[in-house]
């Protein structure tokens, strides 16, 4: 049984990707963020449920907690089924969550500098189930899980997801300027429908190196752009540039001390843990938890710093 949390933990101040590497079928390799991963082991005995839905295999019992094991091969579209025999199953949290996927043949956990990560292919594009291509330094390419777009296919989000929402507060950020940075196009766009429905002003990017990109265009503009900025909403895993060195080149340029860094991932309460260490952004908001988002969105850098 592998526990990869602390090793996970340990590098996430760096600038690198730690991913558990397993098989699904043939001859590619995947991968998952070790930070996502609370453990790894032989596929536990399974008990099924009627209504479990089509990519759920069954309920694993792990620590006492059930969890839903889900067949990622078949998640994610490959043709071969994973067998159940000699089989593991990797257990992730996601919002507070955890989940199961089964595999093959788990391997290593390999850590690779994020400029070794690189977007996906246009022919994995229309998949979304790929976040990212990472290369190893056994020249060996991963396809890294995008987990969020996974577990979207598994419980997709109900129809109406703001109901519980401050409206006062949305009504005053109308016009806001806010710059979101999110790889997943998934992700993207669940965030892309709540703004557009609070009635800010944002633009897209889709790592932290596009974004810092931006920024630099909007100092050079002379247009006021990069002073209009209230909000910058990251996601932390995300190819080329990750979040926290996002985090830590935007807090580089005192141009920006007054702007709300947001972090929105679905690793919020692991994130939440390391907020007054080496994390300094202002806040961790979880994907889906809209509110809390809208209300960050709100507050003043010297509200959230109190």
């Amino acid at each position: 049984m592998v526990n990869a949390t602390g090793q996970a933990l340990n590098n996430c101040g760096e600038s690198r990707l730690d991913l558990l590497l397993f098989d699904l079928n043939g001859d590619s390799l995947f991968g998952i963020n070790v930070f996502r991963v609370s453990e790894a082991l032989p596929c536990p005995h399974l008990s099924q449920l009627p209504s479990a839905g089509p990519y759920v295999t069954g309920i694993a019992y792990v620590r006492g907690i059930n969890i839903p094991v889900v067949d990622l091969s078949k998640a994610i579209g490959c043709r071969d089924r994973t067998p159940m025999s000699n089989s593991s199953v990797i257990v992730c949290e996601s919002n507070s969550r955890s989940y199961g996927f089964l595999v093959q043949n788990i391997r290593q956990i390999v850590s690779i500098p994020w400029a070794q990560v690189n977007s996906p292919p246009k022919a994995l594009e229309k998949s979304c189930s790929i976040s990212a291509i990472a290369h190893t330094g056994a020249e060996q390419v991963v396809q890294v899980i995008d987990v969020e777009h996974v577990l979207d296919i598994i419980e997709p989000p109900p129809p109406s997801q703001y109901d519980e929402c401050d409206w006062v507060q949305k009504n005053e950020l109308k016009g806001t300027q806010v710059l979101v940075v999110e790889d997943s196009k998934i992700a993207r766009d669940h965030l892309a429908r709540f703004l557009d429905y609070v009635g800010v002003v944002y633009t897209l990017a889709e790592n932290g190196q596009e974004a810092l990109a931006i920024i630099k265009q909007w100092g050079r503009s002379g247009e006021g752009m990069l002073e209009r900025l209230s909000v910058i909403i990251a996601d932390v895993e995300m190819p080329i540039m990750d979040g926290l060195t996002l985090v830590r080149e935007v807090r580089k340029d005192h141009r920006m001390d007054n702007i709300i860094l947001c972090l929105h991932s679905t690793l919020g309460n692991l994130l939440s843990e390391r907020m007054a260490g080496e994390i300094k952004a202002d806040a961790v908001v979880s994907k889906g938890d809209y509110p809390t988002l809208l209300a960050t969105m709100k507050m003043s850098n010297s509200d959230l710093r109190k």
